[in-house]
């Protein structure tokens, strides 16, 4: 379901440092024919210790292009990088049941 090219981008990382000295390590995969966004991010601290309860997947489904927007974030439940088969699974899931986020988004 997702091309190897896609997985790349989730390899190649981005850093940014905010003012609490606090370093989000973000991975991006872009799937815009179906409007797929998803965002992998590491929150890892001053001396490099990982904060394990913030990894999160974070699956974006933008439909019309600017229209609605349906958001559903996952918390990793794994002590390391999410996986390919974990982002696979998120992925499949949150296409699966894009309606039902829909409808929770709405209330």
């Amino acid at each position: 379901m997702i091309s190897e090219s896609l997985y790349r981008a989730l390899d190649e990382s981005t850093f940014f440092v905010s003012k609490y000295e606090v370093q989000v390590k973000t991975y991006f995969l872009q799937k815009s024919k179906y409007g797929l966004r998803v965002q992998v991010s590491r929150f890892v601290d001053k001396r490099g210790s990982l904060s394990r309860e913030k990894d999160t997947v974070e699956i974006k489904l933008l439909i019309g292009g600017g229209g609605v927007v349906i958001d559903k974030t996952f918390k990793s439940i794994t002590l390391e990088k999410p996986t390919r088969k974990k982002v696979e699974e998120c992925i499949t899931d949150f296409l699966e049941n894009a309606s039902e986020y829909c409808k929770q988004s709405k209330n």
